[in-house]
């Protein structure tokens, strides 16, 4: 996936060398990775014989290696190509099938997530087999523009918010206003330890909420969640409390 992606043969051959146990030159590197284009090209657009009930579907960010028309000269006095790097998000889908097991279904590269890249990836699913017949849920992480791309080939399918991505993002809105800070040793180190311990707290507490036996009871733990932070995290309980029903 790293050759597809445009990364360099020495970034793949780093990534070879963990699972291998040994290294491979950066010709066998490219050797192997020519072998795997054109399958791969293969993979993304053919039938699945079948198609998973559950998607789970997410964007990474990336940078990929794009070659430009101009050219240097290396160390060696070698002639290199010229490349730029601009920042790309991998649209993939993680299917999964009633028997416990998954895989990833072909990915797409786009330049955003947007409604009009989403909705291009799951065009490409659907030409695959991925349809409103065949699925059963999405789960995604409420990016902007997925919902709206999901209906226009999955309309009617259930959506669920990705309880993980929920939990997570709660750390990039908690507020570190009166902290109880030991007075003892380094005072910056304290503050750190200090915050990190209220950022953990905050975590557990969103993670305490999912253990509930049933829906209702999930509802009754969060407003405990609400009472408890609502004055020291409003912030996290606010984003927290958003498309709660959805997760």
């Amino acid at each position: 996936m790293r050759y597809g992606l445009g990364h360099s043969l020495r970034d793949v051959q780093e990534t070879l060398a963990l699972p291998l146990g040994e290294g491979r030159s950066l010709a066998a590197c490219n050797r192997m990775g020519s072998r795997v284009t054109e399958p791969l090209a293969v993979c993304k657009t053919q039938a699945l014989e079948s198609p998973p009930p559950m998607l789970l579907v997410d964007g990474m960010w990336v940078k990929i290696a794009y070659p430009t028309v101009e050219y240097r000269h290396d160390a060696q006095g070698r002639r290199r190509a010229v490349k730029r790097k601009p920042k790309r998000v991998v649209l993939s889908t993680l299917g999964g099938w009633p028997d416990g097991h998954g895989e990833i279904v072909p990915w797409k590269v786009a330049a955003g997530e947007r409604a009009d890249t989403w909705k291009a990836f799951f065009g490409e699913r659907y030409r695959q087999g991925v349809t409103a017949a065949t699925t059963d849920l999405v789960v995604s992480d409420g990016a902007n523009g997925l919902e709206s791309a999901r209906d226009y080939h999955l309309y009617g399918v259930a959506h669920q918010r990705c309880i993980f991505h929920k939990i997570k993002q709660l750390a990039d809105h908690v507020v570190f206003g009166e902290l109880k800070v030991e007075s003892s040793g380094d005072a910056a180190q304290a503050t750190r330890k200090a915050k990190r311990q209220r950022k953990n707290a905050v975590l557990v507490e969103a993670s305490w909420v999912y253990d509930g036996a049933s829906a209702p009871h999930m509802r009754e733990r969060a407003e405990v969640c609400q009472q408890v932070w609502a004055e020291r995290a409003p912030d996290a309980v606010a984003n927290f409390l958003v498309d709660f029903d959805k997760t």
